[in-house]
């Protein structure tokens, strides 16, 4: 029952949050239909005419950064990291390359145009870039260690970093309607626009941080290679043959639960964790 109420509540939260993101994506392709125009320039002050590097940057910048915000929940599903682990994995590849081209190509682009706030918002924007950037790359680097405790920390900063673009354009929207806009300027020069700078990141990276340290005991216990087989990230979601064996032939087994159900381990915390208290459940 618990697990079914968490499946319905995760599936509401990304009802909700994919339909609030349908005006950032239209946002997204309407921008790069503007760029990919003879007349860039005189549709967005993001475009210059004859500013082809910066122009590119930008375009492959929204591009990837589009991608990434809208894929990058999806990788947080606990129930499709077990039973198609392989997508995770290929899925997770995918993040982090959109996470760098996004963050490589707005730090090409900041220094060539600079931003429309000056120089407060370039510097913020530069500093976002290199976080997520640098969080794409430890994600990799923790995965390919084997160290799933660093993985874990490391993809949930990834994860907020990544819906900093879609959280800036959230924030102004709750702004305008709370307030009319109050402290917001057209050229991003008002009090509020000034917080926006960092708040839109910032404060989730120091959120997640505090979650990290509370949770990262359950999170510890060795590397990958240390974990028994049938509860590896690899074969996440199956049971070796020597359990199927055991489960077939104990009579004390409900008849339901046979080799010929496919079954899936869930750990309540951690399905990475072998020691927690785990069932055993037909699909």
């Amino acid at each position: 029952m618990r697990i079914r109420r968490s499946g319905l509540a995760t599936g509401i939260l990304l009802a909700v949050f994919y339909l609030t993101l349908l005006p950032f994506v239209a946002h997204g392709v309407g921008m790069i239909g503007k760029g990919l125009s003879q007349d860039a320039a005189r549709h967005s002050y993001l475009f210059a005419d004859g500013k082809n590097v910066g122009n590119a940057a930008m375009l492959v910048h929204i591009l990837a950064g589009t991608f990434l915000v809208a894929l990058v929940p999806l990788q947080l599903l606990k129930g499709l990291r077990l039973r198609y682990n392989r997508f995770h994995r290929m899925m997770g590849a995918c993040l982090v390359a959109l996470a760098w081209i996004t963050g490589l190509a707005g730090m090409i682009y900041i220094p060539l145009r600079g931003t429309i706030g000056g120089p407060l918002m370039s510097a913020s924007f530069l500093l976002y870039g290199l976080c997520l950037f640098t969080a794409a790359l430890m994600v990799a680097r923790r995965a390919l260690e084997g160290d799933r405790a660093g993985h874990w920390a490391w993809g949930l900063r990834l994860f907020w970093l990544a819906l900093g673009s879609w959280l800036y354009r959230v924030h102004y929207t709750l702004w305008y309607l709370l307030t009319g806009g109050w402290g917001s300027e057209p050229d991003f020069s008002g009090p509020f626009d000034l917080v926006q700078n960092f708040a839109f990141f910032v404060p989730y990276l120091l959120a997640v941080q505090i979650w990290i340290a509370r949770r990262r005991p359950r999170h510890q216990g060795g590397r990958w290679s240390q974990i028994p087989d049938f509860v590896r990230p690899q074969r996440a979601g199956q049971i070796n043959a020597e359990l199927f064996a055991d489960i077939g032939a104990d009579p004390r087994v409900d008849p339901a639960l046979t080799i010929q159900k496919t079954l899936v381990v869930l750990d309540r915390e951690n399905p990475l964790v072998p020691d927690a208290g785990m069932d055993i459940e037909p699909l």
